[in-house]
């Protein structure tokens, strides 16, 4: 299909069907700010390998399940702060090389962002309360991760970075901790530092207290 742009001008639009632009390989640009969407469907937009700008609904919550899979030539998304989902392996090979999330953010899915193997940086909010398995598996280059939050319990996750053990783990060097003071550095001092496992990483001396991520 030869479509290169789509934008989406009625204002009562609600619903995009599952697969609708599924392989578009030359769609470049999508604009669907002005409907009234608030969830984007299964892999409506996956596979369309070029598609360079996205600019999303402002009252989206939900992006679904391989919803921009493959879209390896995505390298930037703003994502609204109407949105608490992020499916799974909803952002999968895509080219991005930087990441933030809005407040307001609660889940990121499974694999959501499975091999984007360009991402360097990510920004993750304070009302983030889950990230599923291997969601930053594969992302190979990425180095950055900053949380915004104060508690490391409040966020469940676990085998974030890595898949098993194999070739695609990813090795993030730092954590960034704006608003978190050094517990080694209370007194007296905390005997157990649970952010050196946050989000089931070793974080040993790669943690910055009260700094925030530089831009990338």
């Amino acid at each position: 299909m030869l479509l290169q742009k789509r934008v989406f001008q009625i204002s009562t639009l609600e619903n995009i069907e599952s697969g609708a632009f599924i392989n578009c390989a030359n769609l470049k640009e999508i604009d669907l700010k002005g409907t009234q969407i608030t969830i984007l469907s299964i892999q409506v937009f996956n596979g369309c390998s070029k598609l360079e700008k996205v600019l999303l609904p402002n009252n989206l919550s939900e992006i679904k399940s391989t919803a921009f899979g493959d879209c390896s030539s995505l390298k930037e998304i703003d994502f609204p702060a109407s949105l608490t989902i992020i499916g799974p392996f909803s952002f999968n090979k895509c080219g991005f090389e930087a990441l933030i999330f809005k407040e307001g953010l609660l889940t990121i899915d499974n694999m959501a962002f499975y091999n984007c193997k360009s991402l360097r940086q990510v920004n993750l909010p304070s009302t983030l309360t889950k990230i599923g398995f291997y969601t930053f598996t594969g992302c190979v280059a990425l180095y950055d991760i900053e949380y915004n939050g104060d508690n490391a319990a409040s966020v469940n996750g676990d085998n974030i970075f890595k898949y098993d053990g194999e070739v695609l783990e990813s090795t993030p060097q730092n954590l960034y901790l704006p608003n978190v003071d050094d517990p080694t550095a209370s007194n007296p001092p905390q005997d157990t530092n649970p952010w050196e496992s946050f989000l089931g990483y070793d974080w040993t001396d790669k943690i910055k207290y009260k700094q925030s991520m530089p831009s990338n």
